[in-house]
């Protein structure tokens, strides 16, 4: 059995399609800073489309959550960020 290791990360603080995640293991996460709480909604695909939700993530004040690994053939988007922000790792 073979061990998926990321070996690309990215983090946003505004909504973003990460690229080059189409048909790639990637790890989602959100982290809220000291004094915040916050949220991002994860998308499949290059853009927020209804129907494309594939998951929320929400943190309190100084925490992070990273969840994964997941492949999507469209890649991901990270939308609606609020409070913090968004943590993608990614197996290039």
């Amino acid at each position: 059995m073979a061990i998926i290791v990321p070996n690309a990360a990215s983090i946003f603080s505004s909504a973003a399609s990460v690229v080059g995640s189409a048909d790639k293991w990637v790890w989602l996460g959100f982290t809220a800073p000291a004094g915040a709480s916050g949220c991002v909604m994860w998308y499949r695909g290059a853009a927020e489309v209804a129907g494309s939700e594939m998951m929320p993530i929400v943190a309190t004040c100084r925490t992070s959550a990273l969840y994964g690994p997941f492949n999507s053939p469209n890649g991901v988007y990270a939308g609606c960020i609020v409070g913090g922000c968004a943590i993608v790792w990614m197996k290039r």
